[in-house]
């Protein structure tokens, strides 16, 4: 088991690296426009997989099949949740009812809605799996989480995109990712810090 400063610098070094490489793969597809929003983003799958080695090394689990299965079931959320997340931006952001319709912005953001609440999910996988988040912990992986998109627009502000400061190029400069990533960090009691419930 890492300890606590080992995994707080692993989990902060993953998150910056999954940022890196979504901006690295953005920039090779192109930068300009709409088309990264349908295109395949294999920094995704990499973010993910990172993130489940490492829920896997440090959730609060009594066996490694315990650690193991959970993982699993993270990993079929997250299956489910991509190509999900993927659709909800180009409504959001393209389709008919989005953001560059004036009137329907709403709607098209509607979309987006559920993923907010991404980490109230992944703490209620693992609850079900018996092992419980910790209510502040829990809190403040959902605050970060909600956070990440404002923090990320400041960040933008200061340090423009590309000469852009919008919420397109927000996303599209990879700042949202590490934030986001560590909030789900956030969400996966350690071994020292959780507790464990029969299930």
């Amino acid at each position: 088991m890492p300890t606590r400063t080992a995994r707080i610098t692993s989990l902060v070094a993953l998150a910056l690296f999954a940022g890196l490489a979504w901006r690295v793969e953005l920039e090779h597809h192109g930068w300009a426009g709409l088309a990264w929003v349908n295109a395949p983003h294999r920094a995704v799958p990499l973010a993910l997989a990172l993130f489940l080695a490492w829920t896997y090394r440090v959730v609060d689990a009594p066996s490694r099949p315990h650690r193991l299965a959970l993982t699993i079931a993270l990993a079929v959320f997250a299956a489910v949740s991509v190509p999900l997340v993927q659709y909800s931006l180009a409504l959001a952001f393209a389709g008919p009812w989005g953001l560059l319709h004036g009137p329907f912005t709403l709607l098209g953001w509607s979309a987006l809605w559920w993923w907010l609440l991404t980490p109230t999910t992944v703490a209620g996988i693992l609850r079900l799996g018996g092992v419980r988040t910790p209510m502040r912990r829990w809190a403040l992986s959902q605050a970060l989480f909600l956070a990440a998109p404002f923090l990320a627009t400041a960040a933008i502000t200061v340090w423009p995109q590309h000469g852009q400061r919008d919420l397109i190029h927000t996303i599209k400069s990879g700042l949202i990712v590490p934030p986001l990533f560590v909030a789900l960090g956030l969400a996966i009691p350690p071994r020292d810090e959780g507790e464990v419930r029969a299930v």
